[in-house]
């Protein structure tokens, strides 16, 4: 009696642990499969972090030259998408607007406040922009050893000089000048400020750029 006792204790057991042994295997087989698939959605993200990061690094400056210069603001963030996840992977960078122009002017005569409303420092970059003007109206740049203007007629512009301006002629010039020294001109010459023609070459000459060391792939507070 004792040995069948004995014998069924010991079956029991056995039954007990090959239960708790599949539920062991049926467990691992589960942690196996949510690591795979952990290691999976991985390697996935990374790879389209990868891929957004050279659409960025490729396509960033482009994205930001095609901005539109009727946009009134100084900065403009722009971002890359990938709908693979809920809520998407996301990558941004920062577009900046590059300007000849501090600030806009808001009258005619602006003398000897060169350094107010013009960067100077980066109008090599705007250069090649006064020779493909339209012909009504203009930004007339005068350098230190460039000093006088005949005005013939009406005409329509900006006028910048880095140093002193003598107008000579007749006429009216509707716009804007702005000189680094003293501005000189007869009677016969009458200034008039256009807000029109001011806005409309403050915006041509200015660009958007990629802001330097802008990329991020978080998204900004």
């Amino acid at each position: 009696m004792k040995r069948y006792y004995s014998g069924m204790m010991t079956l029991n057991l056995l039954m007990l642990l090959s239960g708790f042994l599949m539920l062991m295997i049926l467990f691992d087989d589960d942690v196996l499969r949510l690591q795979m698939n952990l290691v999976a959605q991985r390697s996935l993200y990374a790879q389209n972090n990868a891929t957004l990061q050279q659409q960025s690094q490729t396509q960033g400056q482009l994205q930001c030259e095609n901005l539109s210069l009727n946009l009134s603001t100084h900065v403009e963030q722009i971002s890359f998408e990938q709908q693979i996840f809920q809520g998407g992977v996301k990558h941004f960078i920062w577009c900046e607007r590059q300007s000849l122009f501090k600030r806009q002017p808001r009258q005619g005569i602006l003398e000897n406040t060169l350094e107010s409303y013009i960067n100077t420092d980066i109008f090599p970059i705007f250069a090649q922009d006064l020779a493909a003007q339209s012909q009504i109206e203009k930004l007339y740049w005068f350098s230190e050893t460039n000093t006088e203007f005949e005005l013939t007629g009406n005409v329509r512009g900006i006028i910048v000089a880095q140093g002193n301006l003598r107008l000579t002629g007749k006429g009216e010039f509707r716009g804007a000048i702005i000189t680094g020294g003293k501005l000189q001109y007869p009677d016969t010459i009458r200034i008039a400020y256009n807000s029109r023609t001011v806005s409309s070459l403050v915006k041509y000459f200015s660009r958007w750029r990629l802001a330097e060391k802008s990329w991020h792939d978080f998204t900004p507070a």
